[in-house]
């Protein structure tokens, strides 16, 4: 008994120590469980397009599309020879993750333009640019973006430029060459038609 008795500090300093023990690793796994630990994700690599998914546009030599494959660009040179022309449609931020392209557009003998611009932003700005670049070129021309949508609504802006089109019709061309509408590129002609129309209204003063 008298054992017993000098035992029990030593039993009581024990259960004190595990459930100290257990309290310290409730509290470490519960920050564990809470602490945010998740690297960012990482941009999926560019989906590349091959030269039978490109659509003639509405003007003999000129086709529209997304980000070409070496192979497509090999496919084009067979129909441009030396003198087809790419267009691209592209940002910085999304041409970092193709570094050889430039080299490969050029390793072809093409002539090579690049507008940056975002869809949301497409706008009479980079419409004159490509209008510039297309007076000046007599060969075949390959348009394209990441996926073909920003080529095909740039293309629609050019025809309504040059031919006149409504933005209605110029909707309704792109809609059938798209799997789905895209509303921001309905807004971007409707805008486009607006100043259009603007600039060709007889001034007050005439």
């Amino acid at each position: 008994m008298n054992n017993f008795k000098q035992s029990m500090p030593i039993i009581r300093c024990g259960l004190s120590m595990l459930v100290l023990a257990g309290f310290i690793s409730s509290i470490m796994s519960g920050c564990v469980a809470t602490k945010t630990t998740q690297k960012p994700e990482k941009p999926r690599p560019p989906s590349l397009m091959e030269w039978d998914q490109f659509a003639p546009a509405t003007q003999d030599n000129v086709w529209i599309g997304g980000q070409p494959s070496i192979a497509a660009l090999d496919k084009f040179g067979d129909t441009a020879h030396s003198g087809g022309m790419i267009v691209n449609l592209r940002t910085d931020a999304e041409m970092a993750f193709l570094p050889y392209y430039d080299r490969a557009v050029t390793a072809h003998g093409f002539r090579y333009i690049r507008i940056p611009t975002k869809g949301s932003e497409l706008d009479s700005t980079e419409l004159e640019a490509f209008g510039h670049a297309m007076q000046g070129h007599a060969g075949p021309v390959m348009l394209h973006c990441a996926s073909g949508g920003r080529a095909t609504y740039l293309w629609a802006m050019l025809r309504m430029r040059d031919e006149g089109i409504s933005a209605d019709e110029a909707i309704e061309w792109c809609d059938s060459r798209r799997e789905k509408p895209w509303e921001t590129g309905a807004n971007v002609l409707r805008a486009y038609e607006a100043e259009r129309d603007a600039a060709q209204a007889p001034s007050n003063n005439q």
